[in-house]
């Protein structure tokens, strides 16, 4: 009996530690470290236009784990024309590629709709990975577009760039 007791207890602290640090906003992704939940306004209208997505650096991407918890990351994000929104997955060759290098490709593919949010507004949409080298070069060309970096691998023989797949958000249907 108290046994059972001593492991309630543990489930309780354990729960109001989560929710404690939820609502603190610990749980939050930043930078490189990952979180669970986004919170903000859902946006339910239909987007036709992405351009307002190049005002922020860094966004926010949230995919389900396996085990059902959400799993949200720190991605950066582009759009060529506006027409299309795009995040990327860096990997090279020794970490296993696409979807192995990253807890949150491997979510994508199993369960593709994904939440993104931008400037505090959250975006329900369906990850597709982008398979067509034209849409891949328009990708690339619009990371470069908007970051230095990405700018600098453009600039380089594709041979001395970075292995990147693109996912391409598109509406849940």
């Amino acid at each position: 009996m108290r046994r059972v007791r001593v492991v309630g207890v543990t489930l309780v602290v354990m729960t109001a530690a989560v929710a404690l640090a939820y609502f603190a906003g610990a749980l939050e992704p930043s930078e490189r470290r990952p979180g669970l939940l986004l919170r903000g306004e859902t946006v339910s209208e239909a987007v036709s236009d992405w351009r307002f997505s190049d005002a922020d650096e860094l966004v926010e991407l949230e995919s389900r784990a396996p085990w059902l918890l959400p799993h949200s990351v720190t991605v950066v994000c582009a759009t060529p024309n506006g027409r299309h929104l795009y995040v990327p997955s860096v990997y090279s060759a020794g970490d296993g590629g696409f979807p192995v290098a990253r807890l949150w490709n491997r979510n994508v593919v199993r369960e593709p709709n994904v939440r993104i949010r931008i400037a505090g507004k959250i975006y329900q949409r369906r990850a597709v990975l982008v398979m067509d080298e034209g849409e891949r070069a328009e990708a690339f060309a619009a990371f470069a577009a908007k970051y230095d970096a990405w700018a600098e691998w453009h600039a380089a023989p594709p041979e001395e760039r970075p292995t990147v797949a693109f996912v391409r958000l598109d509406p849940r249907s």
